[in-house]
């Protein structure tokens, strides 16, 4: 029973990003995910209280990941992470076909604004960052997406290492310069 409720979790889950695709979150109902993940409504709140709630748990996932994965690597080796962090995001890109850069605008910026509150920077630790600590990771993050969508729309004409290796080359300018 616990397989069937994380396996219906996800497949809602999945269904809301993929409808955050196609129209605006406020307009996104229920019966839209239910219909969506192809689960009954009984499986949708035996697993959710609301939407903000499977947004939470998509969000949680990402924090999650970035947290225990990703970020441990940058505080080994910045560029090395880098070019690690790209080349694996192009490739599940193109393999899964889901580009988080697809969700509507107003979508992916209310995300990022859930995402934001997740990493629970405080008034005193943003203080005490330097410009680059602050602004750098933002901007090589917009670069990173902005191409990888320019890439989707035009048909992943490129390889997921050839484009990786074209953003790496901005990011290492970008740090470089700090």
């Amino acid at each position: 029973m616990y397989h069937k409720e994380k396996s219906a979790k996800q497949l809602i889950a999945d269904a809301y990003l993929r409808l955050l695709n196609q129209k605006p979150y406020l307009e996104i109902t229920v019966t839209d995910v239910v219909k969506e993940a192809q689960v009954a409504r009984v499986s949708y709140y035996r697993a959710f209280d609301s939407l903000d709630g499977v947004l939470g748990f998509v969000l949680d996932g990402f924090y999650e990941k970035v947290t225990k994965d990703i970020l441990p690597m940058f505080m080994r080796d910045k560029l090395d992470a880098w070019k690690t962090l790209l080349l694996k995001a192009y490739r599940s890109i193109k393999e899964d076909g889901f580009n988080v850069s697809h969700v509507m605008h107003q979508n992916s910026a209310y995300m990022l604004a859930c995402l934001t509150r997740r990493f629970d920077f405080d008034k005193t630790m943003l203080d005490s960052m330097t410009l680059e600590q602050k602004y750098m990771m933002p901007v090589n993050i917009s670069a990173m997406f902005t191409c990888a969508k320019i890439w989707a729309d035009s048909g992943y004409k490129e390889t997921p290492e050839q484009l990786a290796e074209f953003v790496f080359g901005i990011i290492k300018r970008n740090l470089s310069e700090q």
